[in-house]
């Protein structure tokens, strides 16, 4: 065997051991992606200290929630398929958080996405029927 065909099978074996190391982390870093995180009811309360304001109609959105939505889909607590168009029912917002009603399948129900505004960052999310809830609608 030559010098060349070493060196060439020495490359081969080290480029070999590069893509399965970077497969191995590809693979770890999305397994350990953090799913979306449910909110306690004094923790979803405790985001509601001041007055929560409609703001649907009169402010563009200050969080882009669809990656947030794509995890409640791979947990299945959103299906998979729906209407994106129809998905945010309301915004309400106090100077220091925003809540993202989502519609969802069943009547009076939503899930509402609880994000910081001061931290520009997604808190998670609470489970609320309608006629008990604290937004008075």
């Amino acid at each position: 065997m030559s010098i060349h065909h070493l060196i060439h099978s020495h490359f081969i074996f080290i480029l070999l051991i590069t893509v399965i190391l970077l497969v191995y982390v590809i693979v770890k870093k999305i397994k350990n992606q953090a799913a979306p995180k449910i909110i306690t009811l004094e923790k979803y309360k405790a985001t509601m200290v001041s007055k929560m304001i409609d703001v649907t109609n009169s402010e563009k959105p200050m969080f882009n929630i669809w990656p947030f939505v794509n995890g409640l889909k791979k947990i299945k607590i959103l299906p998979k398929k729906l209407d994106e168009d129809k998905l945010v029912h309301k915004v309400y917002r106090n100077e220091t958080f925003e809540h993202i009603l989502l519609n969802t399948e069943n009547e009076n129900h939503f899930i509402v996405i609880i994000a910081n505004i001061n931290k520009t960052k997604i808190k998670g999310y609470y489970l609320i029927n309608l006629p008990n809830n604290d937004y008075n609608l």
